[in-house]
């Protein structure tokens, strides 16, 4: 799971390891709520690799969006 979450977060994982993290982390939690949903279709570990890379995804537009507003609240501050 760590692999799937470095290879989705790209560059913005050796910025920021605690990114990886937080992912794995995520992940973890999504995927005991996801595993109903598994159908059999395909392996365990590309069911796994899927709910991973969506959480690292998720982690990373979560970071942007965290970014963009204290861009914008610092804007509004300065006179």
């Amino acid at each position: 799971m760590r692999r799937a979450a470095v290879v989705a977060l790209g560059t913005a994982a050796r910025r920021d390891p605690g990114l990886v993290d937080d992912a794995v982390q995520e992940a973890c939690i999504r995927l005991i709520d996801a595993l109903g949903l598994f159908r059999g279709q395909s392996s365990l570990a590309t069911f796994m690799a899927a709910v991973e890379r969506r959480a690292a995804l998720d982690e990373l537009r979560k970071g942007l969006r965290h970014r963009a507003r204290v861009k914008r609240a610092a804007r509004l501050a300065d006179p």
